[in-house]
């Protein structure tokens, strides 16, 4: 019987085999791989480069605007204050009877002038406060300051404000005094602004507590209220400037949106904090913490 050989038809059934690079072009295509990663790396770096001076140059720009900006808050707001306080003097002339005696409806328009100039002075004082310590000129005036003394001094000031509003104040601090290295004048403001807050934010019938506490190394102060609270959401926004939080109570309160960025700033300056706890609809608390005097210090 006849044996037949069947051989597979060229480019048919057999597979072709890689070419083998040889060392030497397996050297030459890595380092060609290299040099092109190298390049674009560079052209990154380059493009990277342009952005960041870019965003230099914006930031420059930006700092320089918020310099003029707060340059003519102060400049106009001193210019705005000294027109301001003499209506101010004058419609107390008037009230007081130095011109002649009013009759029913002008005394109510003239008290209503009064109330509006009196909001206008409250505006420019914000303004003129927040360009001050926004300045680099600005200096606490520190000396040994009693916390539990000046919140008293503070809480007696709202009497007549939460009679009105139909509201009681708790406060409870320890009995013997404990002391901070302060600027006594603007850490009560600090405290007027929060719990001057806690009053306009808050409805009838409610209860507003200011406690302190401390420890060997710290005092925290709290003041909590029964109000509309803020969402959480919205507590990026407390501290910062022109900020106001829309609430049932914001628009009956008014506000320039500064007290407590202003606050906030000197107790940054007193090496201290502010914290915020707060449920919608339920209240607020203002946490501040201050480091306490050391004792032996005058």
């Amino acid at each position: 019987m006849r044996r037949i050989r069947i051989l597979p038809l060229p480019g048919r059934g057999a597979r072709s085999q890689p070419k083998r690079l040889s060392n030497t072009d397996r050297r030459k295509r890595d380092i060609k791989d290299l040099q092109q990663q190298v390049e674009d790396l560079r052209a990154r770096e380059i493009r990277l480069n342009k952005k960041a001076a870019s965003l230099v140059r914006r930031n420059i720009k930006l700092e320089e605007l918020n310099q003029i900006k707060d340059e003519f808050i102060g400049i106009a707001s001193h210019q705005l204050r000294t027109p301001a306080t003499g209506v101010k003097q004058y419609l107390n002339l008037l009230l007081d009877g130095f011109a002649e005696d009013l009759t029913p409806h002008q005394r109510l328009f003239i008290e209503r002038a009064h109330e509006s100039n009196d909001r206008q002075l409250r505006i420019i004082d914000d303004l003129l406060r927040v360009a001050r310590i926004d300045s680099d000129t600005f200096k606490l005036r520190k000396t040994k300051v009693d916390i539990a003394q000046t919140l008293e001094v503070v809480i007696s000031e709202f009497k007549d404000k939460l009679k009105q509003h139909r509201q009681e104040i708790a406060f409870a601090a320890p009995k013997n005094p404990v002391y901070v290295d302060g600027d006594a004048e603007r850490l009560r403001m600090v405290f007027e602004n929060i719990l001057d807050n806690a009053i306009n934010y808050s409805i009838a019938e409610t209860q507003i507590t200011v406690s302190v506490k401390c420890s060997a190394t710290q005092i925290q102060v709290i003041i909590q209220d029964q109000g509309v609270g803020i969402a959480r959401k919205d507590f990026p926004k407390l501290f910062q400037k022109f900020s106001r939080i829309p609430n049932p109570l914001s628009v009956e309160v008014g506000g320039t949106g500064l007290g407590l960025y202003w606050a906030y700033k000197v107790i940054t300056l007193h090496s201290g904090s502010i914290d915020v706890k707060s449920v919608l609809g339920k209240g607020s608390s203002f946490i501040i913490n201050l480091p306490r005097k050391k004792k032996g210090k005058n």
